[in-house]
């Protein structure tokens, strides 16, 4: 049966195993069956920076490739903490009993005798949220839950299943890896709902040493970063 009806492909190849052949398959790294386009996983330059999607640190655009804290986000996607009001800008908050020794002021005079003119003790102002941010300093959403799930090969491990759970509204997820048996060197998705990314290691059985790592950001959201290092003979171990 061709998997591709209508588009040549002699091969039949598909790479997700969704039934749809990678001729035709609106995202060949990703099962779909109803062919829904995917995140950007290709080697474009999706934001127009100058900077092929592969590398690029960041999916908005910014050819400066900036990322001040090296944690491998640039920085136009790293979430910006608005300023905390600390409610304290006024200029005088008012004196007590007016200057002197009291008199006809109406104000309270000075205990013992003293200077009357300290300011009266205001309440501290809570800080303040910016109106729509949907987030608080005290409590951020995370960009998103990362699952994962391996097989042991001999002193191998292949990756039987990896996802991003409950991504946050415009989250990005970057994808790594580093050491033998790696198909890609890095990777990016984008979704509105689970990523699969398990698909993208296509079965391969990743040498001891081997570090996987996920990296989810969202505006608004506390980025998750997740690492994984390939052990011998036992499973992976997770940091983060």
């Amino acid at each position: 049966m061709d998997n591709c009806p209508g588009v040549p492909n002699p091969t039949q190849l598909d790479a997700d195993f969704d039934a749809k052949g990678d001729a035709c398959d609106g995202c060949p790294v990703g099962a779909n069956p109803g062919n829904q386009k995917c995140g950007n996983v290709t080697d474009d330059d999706a934001d127009g920076d100058g900077v092929l999607d592969g590398v690029d640190n960041c999916a908005k655009r910014n050819p400066n490739q900036a990322d001040a804290n090296t944690n491998g986000i640039g920085d136009v996607c790293e979430y910006q903490p608005p300023p905390i009001d600390t409610g304290g800008g006024g200029d005088d908050g008012g004196t007590a009993g007016g200057g002197g020794g009291g008199g006809d002021s109406g104000g309270t005079p000075p205990v013992g005798g003293g200077s009357s003119d300290q300011p009266a003790e205001q309440p501290t102002a809570p800080p303040s949220t910016p109106a729509g941010s949907g987030a608080t300093q005290t409590a951020l959403v995370r960009a998103g839950k990362v699952a994962a799930k391996f097989k042991l090969v001999g002193r191998k491990t292949s990756i039987r299943s990896l996802t991003v759970g409950a991504p946050a509204r415009g989250a990005i997820v970057k994808v790594t890896c580093k050491g033998r048996g790696c198909p890609f060197k890095s990777k990016k998705l984008s979704g509105a709902t689970k990523l699969t990314l398990g698909k993208l290691f296509r079965n391969k059985a990743l040498a001891a040493g081997t570090k996987v790592e996920v990296v989810v950001t969202a505006p608004g959201a506390k980025t998750v970063r997740t690492v994984f290092t390939f052990r011998a003979r036992k499973q992976p171990l997770r940091s983060g």
